[in-house]
């Protein structure tokens, strides 16, 4: 009701927003908080109100991903499989609703942080800065003069210099840009539970936005992100890949070789997998 009632008062200003994107902006927006059971209830109420099903919606906007994209994301060894072509789709709603917000399109203030946790050779960072410099984002680095602070991004490893981290950080909110933090949770818990509150928080130039991704806390040495941190970003856990789109893949990247070899192999891969994953 909240973004219905939004969309009528003109919080969304200069745009018209179908129910289908109302839906897919709200359902990116809330549902990494929610439990499996609240999420549940969260596409019923979503059905109810806009007729649109959730699953239906994401299945629609995977089909109709062009194929240059998934072209131009093999050539990075990254095959947009049903999951991850979700968390593609989730990054570009938040990065329109930030474009919306920073064009005073928008007076829905959103959540400036997005965090992705899974496992290791998802692709995480790749689809992020993929994703970016598709729309014209230029990295930090190698950004000329002329390029505004809102167009920028900044790629970080947790495994930085922590001064040289936060100086970056506090640079990236003067100027409106974005933040890539990877291996976040490699971070101690007091600079979780502080400095990233602050950051997420505090005043900064309109565009300031931050992603981070993570491994899994069931690897060593990493951290879980409290409730409170949650709460204040869009958090989504992604799934191992199952067995379908690890067959995808592997066809996909080694197309040369015979289907039944391919098979043995992603099945192996499963029962290893499984072996060294906690239940």
């Amino acid at each position: 009701d909240r973004v219905r009632s939004a969309r009528h008062r003109g919080l969304f200003a200069g745009a018209s927003w179908t129910p289908e994107e109302i839906v897919s902006l709200a359902w990116n927006q809330y549902q990494g908080i929610f439990t499996a059971e609240e999420r549940t209830a969260m596409q019923f109420l979503l059905m109810n109100k806009f007729g649109v099903a959730v699953d239906d919606l994401e299945a629609q906007r995977i089909k109709n991903i062009p194929q240059e994209k998934r072209e131009r994301y093999r050539a990075k060894k990254l095959v947009l499989v049903d999951s991850t072509a979700q968390m593609l789709n989730a990054v570009e709603d938040f990065l329109r609703m930030r474009q919306a917000r920073f064009e005073g399109k928008s007076r829905v203030q959103g959540k400036r942080g997005m965090i992705f946790e899974g496992p290791s050779g998802r692709g995480k960072d790749v689809l992020l800065i993929e994703q970016l410099e598709e729309q014209g984002f230029v990295d930090a680095k190698e950004a000329s003069a002329n390029v505004p602070g809102s167009r920028k991004y900044y790629h970080l490893n947790a495994s930085l210099h922590f001064d040289e981290m936060i100086r970056n950080l506090k640079k990236a909110q003067k100027e409106g840009a974005i933040v890539i933090l990877s291996e976040m949770n490699l971070l101690p818990t007091a600079f979780l539970e502080g400095k990233l509150n602050d950051i997420l928080t505090g005043r900064a130039t309109e565009g300031f936005a931050f992603f981070a991704t993570m491994n899994s806390t069931d690897f060593g040495g990493r951290e879980r992100l409290s409730t409170a941190l949650q709460n204040r970003v869009i958090y989504q856990r992604l799934p191992h890949y199952n067995e379908a789109e690890l067959l995808e893949i592997v066809q996909t990247l080694f197309p040369k070789i015979e289907s039944d070899r391919l098979q043995e192999v992603v099945k192996t891969h499963i029962w290893i997998r499984d072996q060294i994953t906690d239940p």
